[in-house]
């Protein structure tokens, strides 16, 4: 798996790319989206006006030279690849008219994106990985191999917890080349996939409680011998469910919900601690929890205070209302708090919209960052994300003026809307943001 510590994550703070992940073809090929020999024929800058969301995309056409993996040369003599112009960002500096071994991987809208994280390296001289490649090719293997290790990470709410230690029983369903690959991961979390060449989609499997992670979903099954490993990570799902309502029994609706841990419950006005926000009756469900005590509390926006957009109520114990309630949870517990009741909360109103792209096409998956306006000054509140049609809703003080800006954090697609203004009101009609997002794909839901 490529793992990219670099700016992708933030749109608006570019830092310097750091790599950790496989730099061999050997360790790459199995995860990779596509690999082959090319020549670069064109390259366009996707981003002219220069956004600033750490530079880019490029997009990259290279005429086929020699394919491996993920390429039908008999279809297509040229393939499209993106990346960035800026090594800070993870780019990889491509030049026209150079000939390159390309490893791309896959991006979630199913694109090919290259970075110097990967093995890519211009072709010339002894090429180890080339002629490794080459031979793999030539021998025409009938089954190939896939290894794999399965680890249970128990954590803690401090992020601390035992060391990980294998995971025995995890079922690695691969379906592809019309078969389904089924495997159990032994004593020592250890796995292996034998199967003909092709490309396999992996699932993991795991008891009620548990949830899994994998380094790859997409994999390619080549190499006999191969030298690149599945990492599977299982961990405990645990969750706390309840409902926010006024003293009246009123559901309130879209407002954030913190939980942290009890010793630091002043801390949950900050970015501290996982959140969710109710839905329209006022409920919510925090999981993929590690066991331990959590504390629970509410972000309620205020007005004009300009210094405090949001202040934390605490879900109090029963015994004294100035003691935050300790909540438990065991591994992959599940906890009904039942009602979190909020007395002498303001009027609040709730804030509906829609994240488009300029196609006019609803996108999922968008944090969109919703700031007050006040006294000249700009105080964030809490960030929303876009449902699977695009939509968001926030809970809001009427007659305060907010602003809104959207963002898409997807490697090399990262893109940043303008920034809009709102008064909220009561009968305030849905907000539509426009994405510049410059490239059609499943990142976009039609």
């Amino acid at each position: 798996m490529l793992v990219l510590a670099c700016g992708i994550l933030t749109p608006a703070r570019a830092e310097a790319c750091t790599c950790v992940g496989p730099r061999s073809a050997c360790e790459a090929l199995p995860t990779a989206g596509a690999v082959f020999a090319g020549e670069v024929v064109d390259i366009v800058d996707l981003d002219p006006k220069k956004q600033p969301v750490s530079g880019g995309p490029l997009r990259v056409r290279l005429k086929v030279l020699e394919a491996f993996a993920g390429v039908d040369f008999g279809d297509a003599g040229d393939v499209e690849v993106y990346t960035t112009p800026h090594s800070a960002s993870c780019g990889y500096p491509f030049t026209r008219g150079g000939r390159y071994l390309v490893f791309a991987y896959e991006t979630p809208d199913g694109m090919l994106g290259v970075s110097i994280c990967s093995p890519t390296r211009p072709m010339g001289g002894l090429n180890g990985d080339l002629k490794y490649l080459r031979a793999l090719k030539a021998a025409g293997h009938q089954i190939g191999r896939l290894r794999g290790r399965a680890t249970y990470v128990e954590g803690s709410p401090s992020g601390a917890g035992p060391r990980p230690r294998p995971f025995a029983g995890a079922r690695i369903f691969a379906p592809g080349n019309g078969r389904t690959i089924d495997v159990v991961s032994d004593r020592d979390g250890r796995f292996e996939i034998l199967a003909p060449p092709g490309k396999y989609t992996l699932d993991v499997q795991v008891p009620d409680g548990l949830y899994a992670q994998r380094s790859r979903q997409d994999v390619w099954i080549l190499d006999p011998e191969s030298c690149g490993e599945i990492d599977v990570r299982v961990h405990p799902d645990g969750h706390i469910v309840g409902r926010v309502v006024t003293a009246e029994g009123a559901p309130i609706p879209y407002v954030p919900v913190k939980l942290g841990e009890p010793k630091d419950v002043g801390r949950l006005a900050s970015s501290y601690g996982k959140s969710a926000r109710t839905d329209a009756l006022g409920r919510f469900q925090l999981e993929k929890l590690p066991p331990g005590q959590y504390a629970l509390g509410l972000l309620i926006p205020q007005f004009p205070n300009t210094s405090k957009p949001e202040i934390p109520v605490l879900m109090a114990s029963a015994a004294s209302g100035a003691v935050p309630r300790s909540i438990d949870v065991t591994v992959g517990g599940r906890v009904n708090v039942g009602d979190f009741v909020v007395r002498d909360i303001p009027r609040l109103v709730t804030i509906l919209g829609i994240v488009v792209d300029q196609a006019n096409r609803p996108v999922s998956n968008v944090t969109v960052d919703v700031f007050l306006l006040a006294n000249r000054r700009i105080n964030m509140s809490s960030a929303v994300q876009t449902d699977d049609s695009g939509r968001f809703a926030f809970a809001a003080i009427p007659g305060a003026k907010y602003a809104l800006r959207a963002y898409l954090n997807s490697w090399p697609w990262g893109s940043r809307s303008d920034q809009l203004e709102v008064v909220a009101a009561a009968d305030s009609p849905l907000i539509t943001i426009t994405l510049p997002v410059r490239e059609p794909g499943s990142l976009v839901k039609h």
